[in-house]
């Protein structure tokens, strides 16, 4: 198990065109590039089956009927797929990347052991020495407990858990729905320059997952890396077996 993923969001055409053609000459394995994009870059690839997340009876009904109507107008079929080992099977024997709340071993076993090829890991390395923002973000995300973090659209259009701030209040307050992405960023480029102009850099985007809480101290990736995978390596190849009997 290996980590080869960029987080190409915060780099322009040029730098992300530099980061990829120098993790290509370390390496001739495959790795990933990261990316936002609006969704007028998304279309369908023919009539592929669409796959619903876990947890559909929790979704507001009005919701369901206009995803229901969006797949019709698109002819895609929409299946359900009622838990984590089903997605895993249906879309065999393309690999599955499980996402979400993987900040450590016991997680990243977990989605193995469900059928998962890979995880993507985002929280757990926004805090390592290597990630692309300010102290102050790594910080404050060390610092956050689940119950200060907010989902916003203020940043980006998209839906984006933050480290909640007084601008995310104030906007969320005001009831406007956020602009498509791309368009929202125009709107809010003044405002986020005269708050990088004022120092109150406490204000400008500091994304993080549902893991906050759970991260303690800024590391090299790398000791992330390794302290994730050798925790799932232990769990999988040695305490499973001792705690486990399996008789037919």
């Amino acid at each position: 198990m290996t980590a080869r993923e960029i987080g190409g969001v915060a780099y322009s055409p040029g730098e992300l065109r530099k980061k990829i053609r120098k993790i290509r000459s370390l390496t001739d394995k495959p790795f990933g590039v990261d990316l936002l994009l609006a969704p007028n870059f998304l279309s369908p690839r023919g009539n592929r089956p669409m796959q619903t997340a876990p947890g559909r009876d929790r979704l507001p009904q009005s919701y369901i009927e206009a995803i229901a109507r969006i797949a019709k107008d698109l002819e895609i079929e929409l299946i359900e797929v009622p838990d984590d080992e089903e997605v895993m099977g249906a879309a065999a024997p393309t690999p599955v990347i499980a996402a979400g709340g993987i900040a450590g071993g016991r997680a990243l076993a977990g989605v193995l052991a469900i059928g998962a090829a890979a995880a993507w890991c985002g929280t757990a390395f926004l805090v390592s020495e290597e990630a692309n923002q300010p102290d102050l973000q790594k910080d404050r995300i060390l610092a956050a407990a689940a119950e200060d973090t907010i989902v916003t659209r203020l940043y980006s259009g998209k839906t984006m858990r933050n480290v909640s701030n007084p601008l995310i209040e104030a906007w969320e307050r005001e009831g406007m729905p956020a602009l498509p992405m791309g368009a929202q960023g125009v709107l809010i480029r003044d405002l986020t320059h005269s708050i990088r102009m004022a120092g109150r850099h406490e204000l400008l985007m500091n994304a993080l997952g549902q893991t906050a809480g759970m991260l303690k101290q800024r590391r090299p990736a790398a000791e992330i890396v390794e302290e994730m995978v050798g925790e799932a390596a232990a769990i999988l190849g040695v305490s499973l077996k001792q705690r486990i009997k399996v008789s037919v």
